[in-house]
């Protein structure tokens, strides 16, 4: 964003551009926050590493040995996978929270005209977050429109991170007792520095040095434990 010559960044906000938009555009503000696509070296590179969401989340629907009626409750987990269902999930009751115009489903005027149409929409849909079925496109084009759609279309430009990231492995007791130390410690240092690095509290001159406490922290133990981690998940 820009304003009298000043620029203002924040992170992991895209989805509410549109309602910043309107609350400066009511306060006679003439700036705008836009998104923007993730930085490459090289003009035309392709995004390898970004912040996306796993093909399949880690939050899942189990039933227990406990279930009195199997039957049922795999219908129950089915039902967002089917046609009905995957409407139902993603924008509520025909009539009431959305019409069928064009063949295609549209939410409620009361819902896209909201300043925040994702939480009005959130009042009558499940599939905002994790759900137990298929996120539509139209709930996110419908319930982020102007500033936030383009956002997400600018983060998506180039980024082709869902190739390179780690699937839902499952990792041994022991790699679990071998790497968890490791790993906390390499987490705490990361955020530490990340924030040192973008308040100026570190210099960038120094970004070898940080490269070098990760790799003496045992970095290599992490790594080699993963690609064995993932080398059974292809196997399997």
């Amino acid at each position: 964003m820009t304003y009298l010559r000043k620029v203002g960044a924040i992170v992991f906000a895209g989805g509410n551009l549109e309602s910043y938009n309107l609350t400066l555009k009511d306060a006679g503000r003439p700036d705008r926050w836009v998104g923007v696509p993730y930085p490459v070296a090289k003009a035309g590179d392709k995004v390898k590493f970004a912040y996306n969401g796993l093909p399949v989340e880690p939050e899942v629907a189990v039933i227990s040995t406990k279930c009195k009626d199997v039957p049922a409750a795999m219908k129950v987990c089915d039902f967002g996978y089917s046609p009905k269902g995957i409407l139902y999930w993603n924008f509520g009751d025909e009539g009431v929270s959305y019409d069928i115009v064009n063949g295609k489903p549209k939410y409620k005027d009361f819902i896209t005209g909201s300043l925040n149409s994702m939480s009005e929409a959130s009042k009558y849909v499940g599939a905002m977050g994790y759900c137990i079925g298929i996120h539509a496109a139209g709930l996110v084009e419908q319930t982020q429109p102007g500033a936030a759609l383009d956002a997400f279309n600018a983060f998506a430009k180039g980024n082709v991170a869902d190739r390179y990231m780690i699937p839902m492995v499952t990792p041994t007791y022991e790699e679990n007792q071998q790497t968890a130390t490791i790993e906390t410690a390499i987490r705490t240092y990361v955020v530490e520095m990340f924030f040192k690095f973008m308040m100026g509290q570190e210099s960038l001159n120094n970004f070898p040095q940080y490269v070098k406490r990760i790799e003496d922290m045992g970095l290599q133990t992490v790594l080699k434990v993963k690609t064995d981690q993932v080398k059974r998940y292809v196997k399997r």
